[in-house]
């Protein structure tokens, strides 16, 4: 394990909100899919509708189960889960989580993880 480089304005793996406060601050986050309003054309009235969500799952090294995962909008839970199984070899993999929603929205979360 790494020694957490506290100051230097990166909340890296080896740094956490408790360790190093100044570089890991809070983060609002998704809370999950979003209710919205929309038009539909065959009731001609406006009706509550819940996002859907997709997310795709890349990395450098080793793989995931699935590449694809994600929520229809009349899912009520408020994770993707995925599992990621590491390479062989040691090194350093960089991991892309691309989130995106069915009105057009789009994050995403860039990792490092060190294999040993």
């Amino acid at each position: 394990a790494s020694t957490p480089s506290c100051g230097d304005g990166q909340c890296t793996l080896d740094e956490d909100a408790a360790a190093c406060a100044d570089d890991c601050p809070e983060r609002a986050g998704c809370t999950g899919a979003e209710w919205y309003a929309r038009f539909d054309p065959i009731t001609q009235e406006i009706a509550d509708t819940r996002e859907a969500i997709a997310v795709a799952w890349y990395a450098t090294g080793g793989s995931f189960d699935a590449a694809r995962t994600g929520r229809a909008g009349d899912d009520p839970a408020r994770t993707s889960d995925n599992v990621w199984t590491a390479p062989s070899e040691p090194g350093v993999v960089t991991l892309w989580i691309v989130l995106r929603d069915d009105r057009g929205g789009v994050s995403w979360r860039t990792l490092a993880i060190e294999v040993g």
